[in-house]
């Protein structure tokens, strides 16, 4: 759906330039000409796929604003969003938990006393049941390095590889889970976690979903209790993109 109304928009565009058109007009048409072929090539069930005809839609963005277009703009900003919630909904898709369906007995216990393979303060519904299960695991800030890296890999995640302590980069899209472990304690928790959250993702969303403390209760900058530790927060960014840090973060600290 994307595809086709970028292109029909796009070729209406393009059928007025001319040779007097400025060299910015000129840059934001031919910008817009190949963010229309990317949308109309791209698997959409691909985010690597997604993300990319997302840059180029940005790109053409960018260049049609520095040319004063306006009804460029509008087009691009409103394809921009259009592309953007596909890729939510493709990471909101790969984060919920893969499971078989169960067997009646087995789906009781479950319902009973919750899945400990997920973080607290989730839950999902298990294949051909409309029930939902509650997750007991440990949150996301509190995961070692393999049990985090093997959460992030069950759910489709770009890994990088771990540094010298544990450390690595769980990448979905727009998204990114940075997670810095002290020397020698990369079966603790993360000494940082750095995250970029989906566009127009709030950040006590974000926060919550790390943590397990109800957005209702979150105050901006504040520490935030996570079990027994008191964890420094700090968020940056603004509505249109949050990140937040949780723990002894530095500012600009490299990825792994």
């Amino acid at each position: 759906m994307v595809s086709r109304g970028l292109a029909g928009w796009a070729l209406a565009s393009l059928a007025g330039l001319s040779a007097c058109d400025s060299a910015p007009v000129k840059a934001c048409h031919a910008e817009m000409q190949t963010s229309q072929q990317a949308l109309l090539q791209m698997d959409k069930t691909d985010v690597a796929s997604v993300s990319s005809a997302l840059s180029l839609v940005e790109r053409a963005l960018a260049a049609c604003k520095q040319a004063g277009r306006g009804d460029e703009v509008t087009e691009l900003a409103d394809a921009r969003r259009q592309v953007a919630a596909h890729i939510d909904a493709l990471e909101k898709r790969a984060n919920r938990p893969t499971k078989a369906k169960l067997t009646p007995e087995a789906l009781a216990q479950l319902l009973a006393k919750g899945d400990p393979d997920c973080p607290r303060g989730q839950g999902y519904e298990p294949a051909g049941s409309k029930e939902v299960v509650k997750c007991t695991g440990p949150q996301l800030a509190e995961l070692g390095s393999a049990k985090a890296r093997d959460y992030f890999d069950k759910r489709g995640y770009k890994l990088s590889p771990p540094d010298a302590s544990g450390g690595f980069k769980a990448e979905f899209g727009a998204s990114a889970y940075v997670f810095h472990y002290a020397s020698g304690s990369a079966l603790g928790p993360p000494r940082c976690l750095d995250v970029t959250g989906r566009p127009g993702t709030p950040w006590q969303e974000m926060v919550a979903r790390l943590a397990g403390v109800h957005p209702d209760r979150l105050k901006l900058n504040e520490p935030v209790r996570i079990g027994k530790r008191v964890v420094p927060l700090s968020v940056s960014g603004d509505p249109s993109q949050w990140s937040v840090h949780l723990g002894e973060c530095e500012t600009g600290a490299a990825a792994p």
